[in-house]
Formats: structure tokens, sequence, C-alpha cells
């Protein structure tokens, strides 16, 4: 390898390192997707901890700041003003292209899969009902189709984030006739969801209440299942 050829892969080095570990806005990371595909795990304390996509991420902006710094001089200036040119269209143009192509490839599947679910813009509250028996869990949870069919499907909530119920699996309910709930969500839309959920509160647990964001959930119908579970893919 040539000693002025290091400036420029080190360019190369920085977009990859940006398109590894910036998270798009439904909350996927292209590094946590290779990763999870290789068996690896995305954080060091399961969904907690040091995030290793976010590692790896740094690891590689820190080296290629080395490569361009220490052999800087060895590049023409013809080959750092085609390495600055790439960068910047490489950065300026990386989200929407990733999100067109995204959203492409999303909206061509079958049944639930082109609905994404957004977890970063949904949260949750809940209580205890007045004879401490249930937690009601009111919910705002966002999704998208990227289909041109309209989806229909239910919500189970999987409440792992806090040890108050009995139920490891809680579907939505109309709040008023406690009757399962189904949503139905247009094509080509995006649409926050009011969902309410009764869950079976433990014995030892008396007037709960409090709030959580990042909820694990299901949504399904009779012909499929799409899990979004926080860590996976």
């Amino acid at each position: 390898m040539k000693r002025e050829h290091i400036p420029i892969i080190s360019y190369v080095v920085l977009v990859i390192a940006i398109m590894f570990g910036i998270e798009q806005d439904n909350g996927f990371v292209i590094g946590d997707f290779l990763l999870s595909k290789v068996g690896l795990p995305l954080w060091s304390e399961g969904t907690e901890g040091l995030h290793y996509s976010g590692l790896i991420s740094i690891f590689l902006v820190m080296v290629s700041f080395i490569g361009f710094s220490v052999f800087s001089k060895e590049a023409s200036p013809s080959l750092k003003k085609v390495a600055l040119i790439t960068f910047l269209f490489g950065h300026l143009l990386f989200r929407p292209l990733f999100n067109e192509s995204y959203a492409l490839i999303k909206g061509s599947m079958d049944g639930l899969a082109p609905i994404d679910f957004y977890r970063s813009q949904s949260h949750s509250s809940f209580e205890s009902t007045a004879d401490n028996k249930f937690i009601v869990i009111e919910s705002k949870l966002t999704f998208e189709n990227y289909s041109n069919e309209e989806k229909m499907f239910y919500i189970k909530l999987l409440p792992t984030k806090f040890d108050l119920t009995e139920d490891s699996q809680v579907i939505a309910t109309d709040k008023t006739t406690k009757n399962i709930k189904e949503f139905t969500l247009a094509p080509k839309s995006t649409n926050t969801f009011d969902v309410t959920f009764f869950s079976k509160q433990k014995k030892n647990v008396s007037d709960a209440t409090g709030g959580f964001t990042s909820a694990d959930i299901i949504i399904y119908n009779a012909e499929d299942e799409v899990q979004f579970i926080q860590g996976t893919y």
C-alpha cells in the first residue's frame, strides 16, 4: 500500500464508522443488525451497559483520524479534495438514501413485516386499580406501514420492564368493554395509537404507579406475528 493512499482510506473508514453506528429514525442501527446476524450480543448486559456497535464506531472513527493526521502530508492536494467531497456527499446522502431503500424493501414484504414500531416515540404509564388486583397500562405506541395495503393487527405487551405483574404477555383491550382490540394502519402511513392493557397485579404489590419507555411488544393476526423486542432483529 502506498503511503499517499492512507488518508483516502482513512476517510472511507470514517464513512463506514458513521454508517455502522448511526441510529435511524425507526431505531434501526446497521451495526446492531450485523452483530445480531453473526450471533454476537448488542449490549454488555442484555439490553443495557456498553453498546458494542457504538464502541466499534468510536474505535473506527479514532483509527480514521489517526490515519489521516499522521499521513495527511503524504496525500496530493487533488486526492484530499476528492476524499473530502466523497465524505461530505456520503454523509449528507446516506440517511435519505438508506431511508428510501429501507422503505422500498419493507414495503415489498408480506404479512405484517412492512410495519415498523417507533420505540423512541412511544411511552407508557401504569397505575393500580383501586382494589390492587390489576395494573392498568396506558400506552401511546407509534407504528409505520410501508406497504400499499391496509394492515390489521392485535398488540401484546411483554411487561419485562417492571416486576409488577403476574402476566408474561398482556393483550391490548378496549378500555370500556375490556374486549380484545384490533388496530388498523392505513397504507403508507404513520399513526400513534392509544393502547390500553389490563394485567394481573402481583400480590406483594400495592398502589403501583409510574411509567416506562422502550416497550417490548408483539403485533399479530391470524396469519402472521412480528416481535419488537429491544436488542433483537
